[in-house]
């Protein structure tokens, strides 16, 4: 039953920041409107509607590497003591999924003729903080300290 709560809370982290995504960041964060100026043959709506979708899977991604380190780190690696673990390393491997993630989606979101960074940067963040605190709140009791900042800011 905890492993499920756990894998649970993991989506429960990327949905809540997909639905930022789809109901804040286009239209209030990022004040897209106002700040990117897509092609001329391209609609503002249209520019929008492929950021989400792209955003959306650039999320999956991170998702997918956030439970690919929750199985590695409860199914997977053994260890006889938590200060044994030593599995950072696989953690920031795991990283590069999710800034993979963002960077294909920011390269297959069509060019602007100016104002993208605003919008690039947050989806990057949006890929980097759903895999980081999904991370952070489930690593495995063994490996809760492994992610980057754990030990300060996760105290249960």
């Amino acid at each position: 039953m905890k492993h499920i709560i756990q894998i649970a809370v993991i989506v429960t982290v990327a949905l809540t920041i997909w639905l930022g995504m789809w109901f804040l960041e286009a239209d209030q964060v990022l004040s897209v409107y106002n700040l990117i100026f897509p092609p001329a043959e391209i609609k503002m709506e249209d520019w929008v509607a492929a950021f989400k979708t792209w955003g959306s899977v650039a999320l999956a991604v991170s998702l997918i590497a956030a439970l690919i380190w929750y199985v590695l780190a409860q199914w997977v690696f053994k260890i006889s003591s938590w200060t044994d673990t030593r599995k950072r390393g696989v953690w920031g491997i795991l990283v590069l999924l999710p800034v993979a993630g963002s960077v294909a989606a920011c390269f297959l979101i069509e060019r602007t003729q100016q104002g993208a960074v605003y919008a690039y940067l947050f989806l990057a963040l949006n890929g980097l903080l759903c895999y980081y605190i999904a991370t952070l709140l489930t690593s495995p009791s063994a490996f809760k300290y492994t992610p980057l900042g754990a030990r300060t800011l996760r105290f249960w």
